[in-house]
């Protein structure tokens, strides 16, 4: 079990609160690519005469999709401050972007035809848990080798492939790193999500991640 570690930190909330409001550009998720997950992830733009900046990018999420058999479905929104699941999330990480930045991520809103799914899944999610650096790089690692495979079975099929952008892939690990912080906790507890659901077992998730950084204040 990777060695997550639990903070309490305000100044990371400081920074966010006072971040400037930045445009949001929405890309589609590659369902192909991520058949675990389907994830639409925000690239944004910056303001440059403020002297903070922030990045925020949302995602839905389809937990084990395919070892489970389903596939629920959740939306998530980006515009200005956090969504309104995510005043009140299930789960908050934090990590330390390549940039520098200081990010965090917030987890919620799930959604399933069984109300037992739900709960344990919220129940599980890590609260102030900063995620180890090492996770997230094998993370990163496994999602570029995914995409590679994506574009190379593409082009075998005569096919032009979407390129992801290593920011995006980035952001995947992030959520792939979550999803196995979840995962280590049932498994911990003896919990297995398949002999609980009542059918077919579908959860949908969302994520938020917002990022900002200090510029000299």
């Amino acid at each position: 079990m990777v060695d997550h570690q639990e903070r309490d930190d305000g100044t990371l909330d400081q920074l966010l609160g006072a971040a400037a409001p930045s445009r949001t550009i929405v890309t589609p998720a590659i369902e192909d690519e991520l058949a675990r997950m389907t994830v639409a992830a925000k690239d944004e733009g910056r303001s440059a005469d403020r002297p903070r900046r922030a990045k925020r990018t949302a995602a839905v999420g389809v937990i084990l999709a395919v070892l489970l058999g389903g596939a629920g479905a959740a939306t998530a929104a980006t515009i200005g401050e956090w969504p309104w699941w995510a005043e009140k999330p299930d789960g908050k990480y934090f990590y330390t972007a390549p940039s520098g930045e200081a990010c965090e991520v917030r987890i919620g809103k799930f959604e399933s035809s069984d109300p037992a799914v739900e709960a344990i899944m919220r129940d599980v999610q890590g609260w102030e848990v900063a995620l180890d650096d090492g996770a997230i790089a094998a993370a990163f690692e496994a999602e570029k080798e995914t995409h590679r495979q994506f574009e190379a079975d593409m082009r075998a099929q005569g096919n032009e492939p979407y390129v992801q952008s290593e920011a995006v892939l980035y952001e995947l690990a992030i959520y792939r790193v979550i999803q196995e912080y979840a995962d280590d906790k049932l498994a911990a507890q003896g919990v297995d999500l398949r002999e609980v659901s009542n059918g077919p077992l579908e959860l949908g998730w969302s994520g938020e991640i917002k990022c900002a950084e200090a510029t000299g204040e």
